[in-house]
């Protein structure tokens, strides 16, 4: 979302307020525009339904400008018109209220709106680009003021009581400008790391094919001509050992839970490289690892790989349709004895090794592109804090 900084008292927003250039001011939202306030209709109707009217929840706010490539659901003209929804035309402010509270974007095309949204319509004197950017800078304050116990969100007080410092809309305008060609070089490096993953599935299925025999059942020859096997017969997966962290001692070796690293230990379980797959929690998340490590319980590890490729194995299973074998309960887990058995079509070494080569090239240019997009992300955040304190 791109916060200035982690601001989550009242006290801070403000305190570098008196020191705003003479022909700016605090302005309360309310006073510079309108807020709506969202609903969804009634889904029994039928009639208001599966039309062409973009319709949008929290869920769907993420990105700046928001349009129908954003939502899940769409409406009907009478779903629309039928006063159960906000209305939200190109330039209305998607304020996230409810569930995802602090996303907040720009609605590009007319649109409906559920109530986990405040809808906001800036008047004459407040240009709709730079109030925005501005509330993504408030995202940790708006979540550090949610109440309720289910369902968090923002009270309507607090909501209808937000100020902003706001200058001439021509010095507006100049400041949005400069955050957007800012914020359009980071979105580009975040573009090329989503194209280098994209260039490394294409490569892995141009390799290797489909290798789930499994889904499947009446073809025995894959069309690479790799050879039928269990996956057992390849590799062998390992319930992970339980470890808290108040029982960690502080150390060089990560701890891998079902979604990443969950802490440092002194000990470790397992040699690297490893694969391990979310066992519970991040069902099926798949992690690589380079170092030796702690396989937590929440996981499945390989144990054995049996002559086969770490970086391989890795993209086998960020392909391999987990979501059908998870168990069926409330809390659902993975039991790697449901997939043991399965039938694969299993690539010999040197292939495997060819794409390893490929994989290792991949990584380190990922690993360039993220800690330059860290760098990026620091220095937008700099001028975000700079451009609301008159200082651009």
């Amino acid at each position: 979302m791109g916060n200035a900084h982690p601001i989550t008292k009242k006290e801070e927003l403000f305190k570098n307020m008196a020191a705003l250039p003479k022909n700016w001011k605090l302005a309360k939202l309310t006073d510079i525009g309108e807020f709506k306030f969202g609903g969804t209709p009634s889904k029994r109707n039928s009639s208001y339904w599966n039309g062409n009217v973009p319709f949008v929840t929290g869920a769907d706010i993420t990105s700046f400008y928001v349009s129908g490539k954003n939502a899940r659901a769409f409406l009907t003209t009478e779903g629309f018109n039928s006063g159960k929804t906000a209305v939200c035309n190109p330039g209305t402010i998607l304020l996230v209220t409810r569930t995802r509270v602090g996303r907040v974007g720009i609605a590009s095309e007319t649109m409906g709106a559920s109530q986990d949204l405040s809808p906001y319509n800036c008047g004459s004197d407040a240009l709709p680009e730079y109030v925005c950017r501005y509330l993504r800078t408030l995202s940790n304050y708006l979540m550090s003021q949610c109440r309720g116990s289910t369902i968090l969100g923002l009270t309507r007080e607090i909501v209808q009581n937000l100020e902003i410092p706001l200058p001439p809309i021509e010095e507006q305008r100049r400041i949005a400008a400069i955050l957007d060609q800012a914020d359009g070089v980071r979105r580009k490096r975040q573009e090329a790391i989503r194209l280098t993953e994209e260039l490394l599935r294409a490569t892995f299925l141009d390799m290797f094919g489909d290798l789930f025999a499994f889904l499947r059942p009446l073809e025995h020859e894959s069309p690479k001509g790799f050879k039928l096997c269990k996956l057992q017969d390849q590799i062998k997966l390992q319930r992970g050992f339980d470890l808290l962290k108040k029982d960690c001692i502080d150390g060089e070796y990560p701890v891998i839970s079902s979604g990443g690293i969950y802490t440092y230990h002194r000990e470790y379980k397992a040699i690297g490289p490893g694969v391990l797959l979310g066992r519970k929690g991040s069902v099926g998340r798949v992690h690589y690892i380079e170092t030796n490590y702690w396989p937590h319980d929440t996981t499945l590890w390989v144990k054995e790989f049996n002559g086969n490729h770490a970086a391989f194995v890795f993209y086998f299973f960020k392909l391999f349709p987990i979501s059908k074998f998870e168990e069926s309960t409330a809390n659902p887990t993975l039991n790697r004895n449901r997939l043991h058995p399965l039938n694969v079509f299993w690539p010999p070494y040197e292939l495997q090794l060819k794409f390893a080569n490929f994989f290792d090239v991949y990584s380190k240019n990922k690993a360039k592109l993220k800690t330059s997009l860290s760098t990026m992300d620091n220095m937008f955040n700099s001028l975000l804090q700079r451009a609301f304190r008159g200082e651009l």
